[in-house]
């Protein structure tokens, strides 16, 4: 639960979604989606692992 002013807001994180970057370390954009984890595969290559996941907020116990 994060307080912003005068407001409360409650961040979700839904389920995960591993993608793996190609060979030059781009994974593609992930509008609306928060990343969670990153985890180095090969460094030399630049190929990296993230999770992201869907980035649901209420605001004063709201839906």
């Amino acid at each position: 639960m994060f307080v912003w002013g005068d407001k409360s807001v409650e961040l979700r994180l839904g389920p995960a979604e591993i993608l793996v970057s190609d060979d030059n370390g781009v994974i593609p954009e992930q509008g609306g989606r928060v990343l969670t984890q990153v985890i180095i595969l090969d460094a030399p290559k630049g190929q990296i692992e993230c999770i992201y996941r869907p980035l649901q907020m209420r605001q004063d116990g709201g839906e």
